[in-house]
C-alpha cells in the first residue's frame, strides 16, 4: 500500500531541536517523578481494592479499565494528528491557521461525543449479558463501566487542549495534571469506601472526579501557554478536517493494532477463564502499563526533535539522535526491569500475599521483554514526524491479530492459562518492535538501521546483570518487608546504574546527556 507523503513545507524555526533540549531535563525528571508517584500509589491501591472488593470484583475493575482502548480506535481519527498540524502553523507564526485547526477539532469532538455517549450507555446497560460477571453485581458492573467510559470520553478534549504543552514542549505540566488526576481519584475511593460499603461504582466515580480535575487544569494551561489559540465552537473547516483525518486515519489503523495487543487480553481471559483470572492477570498487567506509560512519556519528547530534524531534512542527525535516545531509554528501563524480575518472588509475596506467589512467573513473562519493546519507543516519533505511518499501522494490525490468535490458541489448547496470554504478547510485540521498527525507521530516514539495533544491545546485558543480582539477593537475604525490598532494590539500582554509566556510556553520549541535563539554551540561527 502506498505511503502518504508530506506535502507540507515545514519551517525551520519555532520548534527546534535546541528547544527540545532546553526542556528535556525538566520533562524527563517530571516523568520519573510521576512514575515514582504512580508506582507507589499503585502498589498500595491494588491490594487496597482487592482487600475491599475481592479478587473477582477487582477482575471487573481491570476489565472496565481496558474498554477505553476500544474508544481510542474511533477517537484517534479525530484528534490523532492535531498536535502536528497546529505545531507547524505556530512555527510559521500563522496563528489564524493554528486556531482553525484547533477549533475544527473541537467542533468535531462535540459531534463525536454526542454520538458516543449514548453508545457507551447502551454498552454499559447490556454488559452483564455480554461478559462473565460476579453473581449479584449486575448494577454495579453497569455503573462502573459507564463511569469509566464517560471519564474516557472527557479525556478527548483534554487531548486537544494539551497541544499547548506539545507546542511549548512543556510535558512536565502534563505530569503535574496527571498527578492531580491520580490524587483526586484515590481520594474519592478512600472517602467512598470509608463512608459506605465498598462497591464497584465507587471506582468509576473516582475516575470521573480525577478526569474532571485534569480537564479543568488542561483548559487553564491551554489559556496560559498558548493565549494566541482561542477556542471558538464555530468556523468548522472541512478542508483542514480532511487534511488531519487523512493522516490520523492511518493512526487509527495503528490504534486498532494497539487495541489488539493490549486491550483484548483481559477480554479473552474473562470469556475463556473467568473474572478472577482477570484480577490476577490485572495485578501484574498494572505494573506493565505503568512502565509503558513511563516509556511513552519519555519517548514522546523525541517527537518535536524529530519534527525539527525532518524540517531541515537532516536525517543523519535524526538517526544519530534517535540511536542515542534508544540507548538511554532502554538503559533507563533495563535496570529497574531486571531488579523487578530478580526480586519478583519476595515482591509478590509481600505485595499480594504468599498465596499468589506463583504470579512471579507472570512478572518475568510480562516485564522482561519490555527492555527492548519499550527501549525502542523513541523511534515511533520518526514515522509520525515524516508522515510515514501507513506501513507501521498495517504492521501493528498484523502483529495484533497474530497475538490474539496465538493467545486464544494457547489458552484453549494448553494448560498455560493466563501465562499463555502473556507469552503471546511478548512474542508478537518483539517481532513488531525489535525487528520491524528499527528496519523501517532506517529505511524512511535513508540511513542504516544498524545503529538503532546496536543501541539496544547494552540494555539487554544490563537487564541480565540486574536480574541476576536480584535473584541472588532474593536467595540469600530475607526480604519480607517493604523497607527491605526497597533498600535492596535501591542499592542494586545505584550499583548497576553507576557501573553502566562508566562502562557503557561513551564520551559523545555523555556530552549529549550533559546538554540535556544542563538545558542548553542556545537557539538555532
Amino acid at each position: 500500500m502506498e505511503e502518504l507523503t508530506d506535502q507540507t513545507s515545514i519551517p525551520t524555526t519555532g520548534v527546534t531541536a535546541e528547544e527540545g533540549k532546553r526542556h528535556f531535563a525538566r520533562n524527563v525528571l517530571s516523568s520519573i517523578a510521576f512514575f515514582a508517584f504512580n508506582a507507589g500509589t499503585s502498589l498500595y491501591f491494588v491490594p487496597y481494592q482487592i482487600r475491599n472488593l475481592g479478587m473477582v470484583n477487582y477482575g471487573m475493575v481491570t476489565l472496565a479499565q481496558s474498554f477505553p482502548g476500544y474508544l481510542q480506535v474511533v477517537t484517534v481519527v479525530i484528534i490523532g494528528a492535531v498536535g502536528r498540524f497546529v505545531t507547524f502553523e505556530v512555527a510559521r507564526k500563522n496563528h489564524d491557521g493554528a486556531r482553525a485547526y484547533v477549533n475544527t477539532q473541537m467542533i468535531a469532538l462535540v459531534w463525536l461525543l454526542a454520538v458516543l455517549t449514548p453508545v457507551c450507555a447502551l454498552f454499559s446497560y447490556f454488559a452483564p449479558s455480554i461478559l462473565r460477571i460476579p453473581q449479584g453485581q449486575a448494577g454495579n458492573v453497569q455503573a462502573l463501566i459507564f463511569l469509566v467510559l464517560a471519564s474516557s470520553l472527557l479525556t478527548l478534549p483534554i487531548g486537544v487542549l494539551r497541544v499547548s504543552t506539545f507546542i511549548r514542549q512543556r510535558f512536565d505540566f502534563n505530569r503535574y495534571l496527571d498527578g492531580l488526576d491520580q490524587a483526586f481519584r484515590y481520594s474519592t475511593w478512600v472517602s467512598l469506601f470509608t463512608l459506605m460499603a465498598p462497591a464497584l461504582w465507587h471506582i468509576g466515580t473516582g475516575y470521573m472526579v480525577g478526569t474532571v480535575v485534569s480537564l479543568v487544569g488542561s483548559w487553564i494551561l491551554f489559556r496560559k501557554l498558548t493565549p494566541e489559540l482561542k477556542i471558538r465552537l464555530h468556523g468548522f473547516d472541512g478542508r483542514k478536517f480532511r487534511e488531519m483525518t487523512r493522516m490520523s486515519g492511518w493512526q487509527t489503523i495503528g490504534q486498532i493494532g494497539v487495541m489488539l495487543y493490549l486491550s483484548l487480553d483481559v477480554l479473552i481471559i474473562n470469556r475463556m477463564i473467568g473474572p478472577e483470572a482477570v484480577g490476577k492477570y490485572g495485578t501484574v498487567m498494572g505494573l506493565s502499563l505503568m512502565l509503558r506509560g513511563l516509556a511513552a512519556m519519555i519517548g514522546l519528547m523525541m517527537g518535536p526533535m524529530a519534527i525539527a530534524y525532518h524540517a531541515r531534512r537532516d536525517y543523519v542527525s535524526m538517526c544519530r539522535a534517535s540511536a542515542r535516545a534508544v540507548k538511554f531509554q532502554s538503559l533507563v528501563m533495563a535496570i529497574p526491569l531486571g531488579i523487578m524480575c530478580g526480586l519478583s518472588v519476595p515482591f509478590i509475596a509481600w505485595w499480594l500475599g504468599p498465596k499468589l506467589v506463583l504470579l512471579h512467573v507472570l512478572v518475568w513473562l510480562m516485564l522482561a521483554h519490555l527492555v527492548w519493546n519499550l527501549g525502542i519507543t523513541p523511534l515511533f516519533g520518526i514515522a509520525t514526524a515524516m508522515n510515514k505511518i501507513a506501513i507501521p499501522g498495517i504492521a501493528t494490525i498484523i502483529g495484533g491479530l497474530a497475538h490474539v490468535g496465538l493467545a486464544i490458541t494457547l489458552v484453549k489448547y494448553t494448560n498455560l492459562g493466563i501465562y499463555g496470554v502473556a507469552i503471546s504478547s511478548g512474542i508478537s510485540l518483539t517481532v513488531k518492535n525489535l525487528i520491524f521498527t528499527p528496519i523501517y525507521s532506517g529505511r524512511i530516514m535513508g540511513t542504516s538501521s544498524w545503529p538503532l539495533f546496536k543501541a539496544l544491545a547494552p540494555s539487554v546485558i544490563w537487564f541480565a546483570v540486574a536480574a541476576a543480582a536480584g535473584l541472588g539477593a532474593a536467595k540469600f537475604l530475607l526480604l519480607d518487608s517493604f523497607l527491605k525490598l526497597l533498600g535492596t532494590g535501591a542499592a542494586l539500582f545505584v550499583v548497576c546504574a553507576v557501573l553502566s554509566y562508566f562502562l557503557t556510556i561513551g564520551r559523545q553520549d555523555r556530552q549529549f546527556a550533559s546538554q540535556l541535563v544542563f538545558r542548553n539554551r542556545r537557539r538555532e540561527s
